[in-house]
């Protein structure tokens, strides 16, 4: 009986050392599932922090964009400036030009109406002589 009993033991004991070493098994499993997944999370963390460098990048590129653009519409808004002042300038002359051809065609008309006045004049002497 004793004999029985130390290999009931004994059984039981190998059968401990038996769950034991699945479970150690089975925990280097999860723990190698654990790194892998870690080291995955790693990778995507470098790629996700390349990836913000080049997009911080492409940001300061746009910064850079916008700041041009907005010096261009500065440029413009006073090119735009300087034409409507232009404008109004050439429209004041054109004003001008057309007040005086005005001014010039009635002194043309008056001209011409005492000229055909000295033709009729004229005419008016020859046919008294």
């Amino acid at each position: 009986m004793a004999d029985e009993r130390i290999l009931q033991e004994f059984k039981s004991l190998q059968d401990g050392q038996a769950q034991l070493t699945q479970m150690v098994a089975d925990l280097v499993r999860i723990v190698g599932n654990i790194n892998a997944a870690v080291e995955e999370l790693r990778q995507d963390v470098d790629f996700m922090k390349q990836e913000m460098g080049v997009m911080r990048q492409d940001i300061d590129a746009l910064r850079r964009d916008i700041d041009a653009l907005r010096q261009d519409m500065n440029v413009m808004r006073r090119d735009i400036d300087s034409l409507k002042v232009i404008a109004v300038q050439t429209q004041a002359s054109i004003d001008d030009i057309r007040e005086t051809q005005e001014d010039r065609g009635n002194l043309l008309d008056l001209l011409a109406l005492r000229v055909s006045h000295q033709e009729a004049k004229l005419l008016g002497m020859s046919k008294k002589r």
